[in-house]
């Protein structure tokens, strides 16, 4: 990549405009009584509009941004540049195609259309500022933003179970919230900045302070790793995805993507200041645990959603160690496989969505022979998961080998060939026994013999296998020709 050079641009500002103006404006037509027909007719096209200009507007820019420039908009210390445009496009990705998804599966809950349209809106927004501020307190509100939104959401499915799942996620991440907060203050005492790139040139008496510093680092990843569901932290996760909308599932897919940059951004300018031991091994440590967890949690599940969350833990646990590295080389391939895994794991979200959709249940055993009824649906989950579990020739064997390889290499310039290759090891073992539950998830649904309280289920609309087929087919490219993954990273 070429040298970096700095443009000032509201292009960062823009970005953050098209969905806020389009989710502000739907509100406004919807509330005019002689203009409530009319939004029936734009309720959905709307929020693909939304989140389609901000795709485009994304993709438009990031040649520019991959040779070295950088867009900045200083007065709010927003960046676009080259490090956080990929998992960007990879965001609006994930929300357009849901976007198209959301035109059939969802059918009406708790909120007014246009409400909910304003919140999935306000969600893209949140997830993209996150990526784009670097000022820790501009981080701190995003992320309770996040909070208040994904609430909101989960809280959108109609039954008690999405009540007392929101009840227990806004409870879980208040506290996790009152975490980030305290560390982000306790930076801002220390230092006097907020600007991260300040704090990275003065860092005052932080560099100082390695105790400090491993306080804000446990603050943060207590804090933000509840927001995202790494174990031990994950206790809303299981209970949210059974009890969330399929669409509303989908949408959360993107989460992840924005609050593991932020979380990485935060530790990496705490290690860049004071840099410790004991802050890589506090990482990959959590990451370890998550990865273990998950795996074992999610091999004894029956319903398919909380399989899936266990499944999104463990896959939490890569992420968590390849982050923890610190190295710019394991950023670039951690980025790589956080946005592969969103990728896979929205082909999941969508292709057993529509199973519940189309069946009304969640319950594995329950279901059989579905292949059968629901062809191209049982082909995108097949090839979701077996890239899931790292078999090839799908993207998730190319950036789980390069994960693999990127740890390898970093274990054994530091501490030797043995633990090197033990490590390795257990991550291969980990990741076959994702294998054989994904597998097994499979053989119950889609294959066997068709149920009779099955017989009419048919394929869903094209609305919503179309997105699923475009997700595996990124799948298989990516696989196919790994190439042009790296040059979106590297």
């Amino acid at each position: 990549m070429e040298a970096t050079f700095t443009v000032t641009s509201p292009v960062p500002l823009i970005i953050l405009g098209i969905p806020a103006g389009i989710a502000v404006f739907g509100v406004g037509i919807a509330r005019l009584s002689r203009l409530q027909e009319t939004f029936k007719q734009i309720e959905k096209p709307s929020l693909l509009l939304g989140t389609g200009l901000t795709l485009l507007l994304l993709i438009y820019h990031a040649p520019i941004l991959f040779t070295g420039a950088v867009y900045e908009f200083s007065l709010l210390s927003m960046r676009l540049e080259s490090t956080n445009i990929a998992p960007s496009i990879a965001t609006a990705l994930i929300f357009f195609l849901t976007s198209i998804y959301n035109i059939k599966a969802e059918k009406g809950g708790r909120l007014k259309p246009e409400v909910y349209n304003f919140f999935v809106l306000m969600f893209l927004i949140c997830m993209l500022g996150l990526m784009l501020v670097y000022d820790i307190f501009a981080v701190a509100l995003f992320i309770e933003l996040v909070i208040a939104v994904s609430v909101v959401m989960v809280l959108h499915a109609k039954g008690k179970e999405a009540v007392e799942a929101s009840f227990k996620y806004l409870i879980i991440t208040a506290i996790s919230a009152l975490f980030v907060i305290l560390g982000t203050m306790l930076i801002y005492i220390t230092t006097q900045a907020s600007n991260i790139d300040e704090i990275l040139a003065n860092p005052g008496p932080l560099a100082d302070s390695p105790t400090v510093v491993v306080i804000v680092a446990i603050c943060f990843i207590a804090g933000l790793g509840a927001d995202i569901g790494i174990a031990p932290f994950h206790g809303w996760l299981p209970d949210a995805f059974p009890a969330s909308k399929p669409a509303v599932n989908c949408f959360f897919a993107a989460e992840p993507i924005a609050l593991f940059i932020a979380l990485h951004r935060l530790i990496q300018t705490l290690y860049t200041v004071s840099p410790s031991v004991v802050l890589p091994i506090l990482v990959t440590s959590v990451g370890a645990f998550s990865l273990i967890f998950g795996a074992s949690m999610a091999y004894a599940q029956k319903n398919f959603m909380r399989m899936v969350a266990y499944a999104t833990i463990e896959e939490f646990g890569y992420i968590m160690i390849i982050f923890g590295v610190l190295t710019p080389f394991s950023y670039a391939v951690g980025q790589l496989y956080l946005m592969n895994v969103s990728i896979m794991k929205l082909g999941i979200l969508l292709t057993l969505g529509s199973v519940l959709i189309s069946t009304g249940t969640m319950d594995m055993p329950s279901l059989g022979g579905l292949g059968k009824r629901m062809k191209l649906t049982s082909a995108a989950y097949l090839i979701s998961i077996l890239s899931l579990a790292g078999i090839a020739p799908l993207s998730g064997f190319f950036t789980k080998w390069f994960l693999f390889e990127a740890i390898y290499q970093h274990l054994l310039t530091n501490v030797g060939i043995m633990l090197a290759a033990s490590v390795v090891l257990v991550l291969m073992i980990t990741s076959l026994f994702a294998f054989v539950f994904l597998i097994r998830s499979f053989h119950t649904i889609f294959t066997g013999t068709l149920k009779d309280a099955l017989k009419d289920v048919r394929e869903t609309p094209k609305e919503m296998w179309i997105p699923a087929i475009i997700t595996a087919c990124i799948i298989i490219v990516f696989g196919l020709i790994p190439h042009l993954f790296l040059a979106f990273i590297i």
